[in-house]
């Protein structure tokens, strides 16, 4: 049912439950034409759907309605300073690289729709410089800031890591900005001491011994120590 689109009953009443499963309704009540306290099994009616997707001269063909598009590259510009960023439609903004579903591209569009041109978006860097604040450890983009050229970078993102304790960034960000830079945050890992205790507790069928590791609340240790224990009758 992924390139089907509803079209309507087969037959009329005041109360219709759709199954899914069989692709049929059931109609209770009565009217003009139904008799009172009677069921009827009415079709569901369908018509076949298929959707057309546009990016410039990239034209995706006979797409059902929960097939996946892969994003393409935003063509050159032919302008050094306008940097692709990605595509848009319907508000959205889709980044080269990834992934969207053809139900999700066509979200919000009048019913019937099957043809969508996504527009190219660009950023004019004149005079600017692109500053990537990433993660050091897993190359993550945080976020992207675009500076005038010889201003100084704005204030960085809040950052954590599970584990660790941030360490500042790599970079001097006091210094004018000049050329497009990568920033990494710096971690250094945390050492959490782990505590084991010996706990006894009286079940219904006797006495048991238990070795339980009690840590304060905070993240996986990183390196632990465990004292040897001695067993007391």
């Amino acid at each position: 049912m992924s390139n089907k689109l509803f079209d309507g009953w087969t037959g009329v009443g005041p109360t219709v439950a759709y199954d899914a499963d069989t692709k049929t309704a059931r109609v209770t009540g009565c009217t003009d034409v139904l008799d009172e306290a009677k069921t009827y099994l009415i079709d569901v009616v369908y018509n076949e759907q298929f959707y057309k997707v546009s990016f410039g001269d990239d034209i995706r063909e006979n797409l059902t309605w929960n097939d996946i598009v892969k994003i393409p590259a935003v063509p050159a510009s032919g302008d050094v300073n306008r940097w692709g960023l990605g595509w848009t439609a319907n508000g959205w903004q889709y980044l080269p690289g990834g992934e969207a579903r053809v139900s999700e591209l066509f979200a919000g569009m009048p019913r019937g729709t099957t043809e969508l041109e996504l527009e190219p978006a660009y950023l004019d860097l004149t005079d600017r410089h692109i500053v990537l604040w990433t993660d050091g450890l897993s190359g993550e983009v945080y976020r992207v800031d675009t500076v005038a050229d010889g201003e100084t970078v704005p204030t960085p993102p809040d950052v954590g890591r599970l584990g660790y304790t941030f360490d500042g960034w790599d970079g001097d960000l006091s210094a004018p900005v000049t050329e497009n830079l990568v920033l990494r945050a710096q971690w250094a890992a945390d050492e959490i001491p782990v505590t084991y205790i010996e706990e006894h507790c009286t079940a219904a069928y006797g006495t048991t011994r238990s070795l339980a590791a009690r840590c304060p609340s905070r993240p996986m240790p990183t390196r632990a120590t465990r004292p040897r224990l001695r067993a007391t009758a």
